[in-house]
């Protein structure tokens, strides 16, 4: 059904390069996959985008970022008062735990 006008469109854009097959597969192979990545990526990027109505709303407001590392830390830690050790190496952390 639509071989007819895909046909026509094709000899329409493609007939300047008839001439030259390195221009036409060109055009091919690197700026026609180019350009549909743009537009792709500008489409998904749209889509993905947070809205003013959206911005923010999986984090608490209330919470500060202090209040989450601590909620992070194990019992030994809030006891100690360092919180770095929440965010070391997990084979230094079992190490500093034994």
């Amino acid at each position: 059904a639509f071989s007819g006008p895909l046909a026509w469109i094709g000899g329409v854009l493609f007939s300047p390069f008839q001439n030259n097959i390195r221009i036409e597969l060109v055009f091919v192979m690197i700026l026609f996959p180019g350009i549909l990545n743009v537009v792709y990526f500008w489409i998904s990027d749209s889509y993905l985008q947070a809205k003013e109505g959206t911005a923010g709303v999986h984090e608490d407001i209330d919470e500060s970022a202090e209040e989450k590392k601590t909620s992070l830390l194990t019992e030994e830690e809030k006891v100690e008062g360092s919180g770095s050790k929440a965010w070391t190496n997990v084979d230094e952390r079992q190490s500093a735990l034994a």
